[in-house]
């Protein structure tokens, strides 16, 4: 008998924690699916774009995935950069950067920085630029990402 107790015990203890699991889940495939839509749209069609970001943003702050809230950001200061709101556009990159510094994701960082150079290349402060730009090509060098460090390059 006290081990059918201890069994019955286990299984309730068990089943809310499988279902938050499931729900986690879940949770990240659909982020993942709107983080996916949202690169679709980026350049091609800003409301579709914003609306499927800002519903992104929700989910991972509610799962609490800093990675992709900085990419999220990451992406926001891309479509505010393509749309030409400047202003807006650091504000996010300048958030990615942040977060990407805390959970030390060096390739987020690089992206984040690389908006901003080409924020400040557009505003004619070349100097602040070239220094950023050779700072994303010093990351995108140790991480190995020739695609990268050629991006930097170009800009």
């Amino acid at each position: 008998m006290p081990n059918f107790i201890l069994l019955i015990s286990l299984i309730w203890a068990f089943i809310p924690l499988q279902q938050e699991t499931s729900t986690k889940m879940e949770s990240e495939v659909i982020l993942d699916s709107l983080i996916q839509k949202s690169e679709q749209y980026l350049y091609v069609e800003w409301d579709s774009a914003f609306a499927y970001l800002t519903k992104a943003d929700s989910v991972a702050r509610l799962i609490e995935d800093e990675n992709k809230t900085g990419k999220i950001a990451n992406l926001f200061g891309t479509l505010y950069y393509v749309e030409g709101d400047y202003v807006e556009s650091i504000k996010y990159y300048s958030l990615a950067s942040e977060i990407f510094k805390n959970t030390q994701d060096e390739s987020g960082l690089s992206y984040a920085l690389n908006g901003r150079g080409l924020i400040y290349l557009s505003q004619n402060e070349l100097e602040k630029a070239i220094e950023i730009f050779n700072r994303c090509i010093e990351i995108n060098k140790k991480l190995g990402d020739s695609y990268g460090v050629g991006r930097n390059y170009f800009n």
